[in-house]
């Protein structure tokens, strides 16, 4: 499906210390709209919602630099909470929790060993709850595993009620010369459906991949092609992604 959205939120930051922060979101209030959706009940179906929540991101930060970090790490969890009580759909009552924890070894010089550890849990706080598809919790892309599509792994049923997504990355980065260097990384993660209204339990199963890129040095983080291989490719999935970002995890 495709999806266009409006959205104004107002947001808070306090920190607290150099390397302590909070970032909480007041009130946040969209209009997404997943248009041409197609699944077995369904042809080029469209779906409206109202969605107006609240949240919160405590971030605990020892990077060197956030932008090219070389050694630290950093903390992050955040909650946000969808329901009828601040403005959402009636039917509209869900929980997104967020975890991220990042660890940096500085092997000297600009080489260096990166983590990176994802746990998300999506729980639906009422029997009935709706759960809209662009709030879903996915797997796939540059930010995740690059050997999949972007959003690739994701459950789309209007059933599900609580998922959860599960994701590690591990990437060693090395300078060339000229501000150019290179990296090689290995990706796992999945997504699981355990609460649904209608259908059982279910996982895309834990996928992996690994890859190698270049890396170019910019002021904002590393410009960066990657190649990365997709390790247990399944029937009609593609052997490689080839993807182009700029900064790092």
């Amino acid at each position: 499906f495709n999806t266009e959205e409006t959205s104004v939120s107002a947001k808070l930051e306090k920190r607290f210390s150099e390397h302590f922060s909070i970032l909480a979101t007041l009130f946040t209030y969209s209009l997404p709209r997943n248009f041409n959706i197609i699944s077995s009940t369904s042809v080029n179906a469209t779906q409206e919602y109202r969605l107006g929540g609240s949240g919160i991101e405590l971030l605990w930060d020892q990077r060197d630099n956030i932008f090219n970090p070389l050694k630290g790490w950093f903390i992050s969890e955040s909650f946000d909470y969808y329901s009828p009580y601040l403005a959402s759909h009636s039917d509209v009552n869900f929980i997104v929790s967020k975890a991220r924890f990042n660890y940096y070894y500085h092997l000297g010089k600009e080489a260096v060993f990166a983590l990176s550890l994802g746990y998300d849990h999506l729980w639906g706080l009422e029997s009935d709850s709706r759960i809209p598809e662009n709030k879903r919790l996915t797997l796939g892309g540059r930010s995740s595993l690059r050997a999949l599509p972007e959003n690739f792994l994701r459950f789309d049923e209007e059933s599900v009620a609580e998922e959860r997504a599960m994701l590690a990355r591990f990437e060693y980065r090395m300078p060339l010369f000229m501000g150019w260097g290179m990296a090689s990384f290995f990706e796992a993660g999945e997504v699981s459906v355990l609460r649904d209204r209608v259908l059982e339990e279910r996982s895309t199963g834990l996928r992996t991949g690994a890859g190698f890129g270049l890396r170019y040095k910019t002021p904002v983080g590393p410009l960066s092609v990657d190649w990365a291989y997709n390790l247990n490719a399944r029937q009609g999935e593609d052997d490689y992604q080839i993807s182009l970002s700029i900064g790092a995890f």
